[in-house]
């Protein structure tokens, strides 16, 4: 999967809320969150998390 910085939006416990925008050049952790109250196992499973060439990492 792929992901842009405009698949994102600030939210705390999935509601959205009035933050910053987030400069991805910052982000430093990267946390996963089940939602919709599912219960029951859960597991994923990432062989690779690289970030892609944008203008801000390059400093354009």
């Amino acid at each position: 999967m792929r992901f842009e910085a405009a698949n994102f939006a600030a939210s705390y416990r999935g509601r959205a809320i009035v933050a910053p925008t987030v400069r991805f050049v910052d982000v430093q952790y990267i946390g996963l969150l089940v939602s919709d109250r599912q219960s029951g196992p859960f597991k994923v499973e990432l062989k690779d998390i690289t970030p892609a060439r944008c203008a801000a990492v390059r400093g354009q």
